[in-house]
């Protein structure tokens, strides 16, 4: 299935922030030179790294049509500041293709005992974790973080609250 980037006007079909070429071009700029591979294994890193991007920030405004797909184009939305965000923002595209150069290597989710396992045991089953060596996402993104500031207000799920002052 072919890939269908967002162009900034809610596509109901999109499935990505970003186009082979444009994470090609960002990567080549970049000499982030993991990114190779056949079509189909990039589009499969664009669409993750898109999958990620939509389920981990709580972006700030609301989507602009009920129709679209994914969480970008939004209403409501200002940058640090204070100009309107319209469309796609090119912050978007480019942490789309960070994070999608990095899924050539390594994942972009991973399980909460990977690389925390210290042995395993057959006989009675025995498991021991090494404390304090698991990579959290936060400290592993935080290129594509900085990206974004000021157009989430926290990651998904997290314990951010935004604080209103009286």
């Amino acid at each position: 299935m072919a890939l269908v980037p967002e162009d900034g006007t809610g596509l109901a079909g999109a499935d990505a922030y970003a186009a082979i070429a444009t994470v090609d071009a960002y990567a080549t700029a970049r000499a982030l030179t993991a990114w190779t591979g056949a079509d189909s294994v990039k589009e499969a890193a664009i669409r993750e790294a898109t999958v990620y991007l939509d389920t981990t920030y709580s972006w700030n405004g609301a989507i602009k049509l009920v129709t679209q797909a994914l969480a970008w184009p939004r209403a409501g939305v200002t940058d640090r500041e204070g100009r309107e965000v319209t469309g796609l923002p090119q912050r978007v595209i480019d942490a789309c293709c960070e994070l999608a150069a990095m899924k050539i290597t390594a994942a972009l989710v991973t399980s909460r005992t990977e690389a925390e396992i210290a042995s395993v045991q057959a006989g009675s089953v025995a498991v021991s974790y090494v404390a304090g060596n698991r990579v959290r996402e936060a400290e592993r993104f935080t290129w594509a973080d900085r990206l974004l500031t000021g157009l989430h207000s926290g990651r998904a799920g997290g314990v951010n609250v935004m604080l209103i002052k009286a």
